[in-house]
């Protein structure tokens, strides 16, 4: 699952004027400063405080603006200063150098706008970051150790964390939409997350399905899912996906339109390891599909395609393309190391994150990474057995996997519309509180 990297944002101490916030907004935001969100239960409770946050935010503004209409709201946010010094009360929030302001000698103000739109974006990564952790929390769960009833319902609330940090970053995509100035979060920041939300709802797929496989394997070698080549296209979706979230980045980064911006140091690193852990996914659940139809050497070769995207470290290694010679040199050097790895596969047990691409830069998605791996190398040893002693199929190469219509087109599962968040302000007639049940 993807959790970026410096996210989310977390509220530090904000020395405001008593009457800049509402009493009830600066203790809960003081609560949100102060409290751990190390463990599933924190996060949970973190999210509840969260949200309230945005509720208080939006109940104060409208008090404050005497108006339950949004544009009024958001115009009054935007003159509503909380802070006059150009500084971020929010960790990981940065003002970006602004060079006409700082020939002016202008200071950058922090405005109730901005806290309303870091506060909708904090909770939406929240709830991002609770997802994976549920889903690292079933990967390891024995399939006998809940009952399939009770198992169905942790996926289901998966996809429910994963709609709700989506229900979220839109309504915040409609707020950003209102200012015209450039003194807040740009609008491509709201939009890739909303993308890494979808995103996580189609990963969230495969690795269900990747645990299901995995205990069928475990208990009997065969395999029992009819849908691999599904979930092969399922992944390169994800694939082609993470390409335009990575082009959105370089938007964040270079828009020098907008003051303020997420850190997002190291984000175009770590999706490129997302990348290869999608690829290596997409050619997984290929290998199994076409096992099952008896074309054991083309399984073989998209078993070791996948290996390779997580055990290489340069993607290159694994697409060779037309380049000058000294590069030509270092391909086929390359190669060779790449061939010796996969005839050595027999002796490999565990993946090898000192001499791999993935590190601790990987994040929570770490443990499902090695749990593909071992899948993989079980596979391979499974495949190439069969295939020596009782197939002898021509074993595709894995530089060979794109060409030739082997690799398939990428295709999501569809996903029912998530309605936008709605603050209770707007809402007479809802209920007071807004704290739900997540257990």
């Amino acid at each position: 699952m993807i959790i970026l990297p410096h996210t989310p944002p977390i509220p530090t101490i904000l020395q405001a004027n008593a009457d800049s916030l509402s009493p009830q907004a600066i203790s809960t935001r003081t609560a949100l400063s102060s409290s751990a969100a190390e463990t599933y239960n924190d996060l949970v409770r973190y999210v509840i405080n969260a949200e309230e946050y945005v509720e208080e935010l939006f109940q104060f503004t409208s008090s404050k603006a005497n108006s339950r209409e949004l544009p009024f709201m958001m115009t009054f946010a935007n003159e509503h200063k909380l802070l006059t010094e150009d500084y971020s009360p929010w960790k990981d929030v940065v003002f970006k150098d602004d060079k006409k302001l700082k020939f002016l000698n202008k200071k950058q103000p922090w405005t109730l706008f901005n806290e309303i739109e870091v506060s909708i974006i904090a909770t939406s990564l929240i709830y991002i970051r609770l997802g994976a952790e549920l889903v690292n929390e079933l990967i390891e769960l024995e399939p006998d150790s809940l009952s399939s009833e009770e198992i169905n319902e942790k996926w289901k609330q998966v996809v429910t964390f994963y709609k709700k940090s989506i229900s979220f970053i839109q309504y915040g995509i409609k707020i950003n939409s209102l200012n015209s100035e450039n003194n807040h979060l740009p609008g491509s920041l709201f939009i890739l997350i909303e993308k890494i939300g979808h995103i996580n709802i189609q990963m969230s797929t495969l690795s269900k399905f990747s645990w299901i496989n995995r205990n069928s394997f475990n208990e009997t070698e065969s395999f029992k899912s009819n849908n691999n080549g599904t979930l092969c296209r399922v992944a390169i979706y994800v694939v082609d996906e993470l390409k335009t979230v990575k082009s959105l980045i370089g938007d964040v980064q270079e828009n020098s339109g907008f003051t303020l911006s997420l850190n997002s140091q190291d984000w175009l690193e770590y999706l490129t390891l997302i990348e290869r852990y999608a690829n290596a996914y997409a050619g997984l659940f290929l290998s199994i599909e076409l096992y099952q139809q008896n074309k054991l050497g083309q399984a073989i070769g998209l078993v070791n395609y996948s290996l390779l995207n997580l055990q290489s470290k340069r993607m290159g290694e694994l697409n060779p393309k037309k380049s000058p010679i000294v590069t030509k040199l270092k391909s086929k050097f390359s190669t060779k190391k790449n061939e010796s790895y996969i005839k050595n596969l027999q002796s490999i047990t565990s993946l090898n994150l000192n001499s791999s691409s993935f590190t601790d830069k990987s994040g929570i998605v770490l443990k499902d990474i090695t749990y593909v791996f071992d899948q993989l190398v079980q596979l391979h040893l499974k495949f190439t057995k069969e295939n020596d002693n009782i197939v002898f199929d021509t074993v595709t190469n894995y530089q060979d996997i794109h060409k030739d219509n082997k690799w398939p087109l990428g295709s999501k599962i569809p996903v029912s519309d998530v309605p936008d968040f709605i603050p209770r302000v707007f809402n007479i007639l809802a209920s007071k509180s807004t704290r739900s049940n997540y257990y």
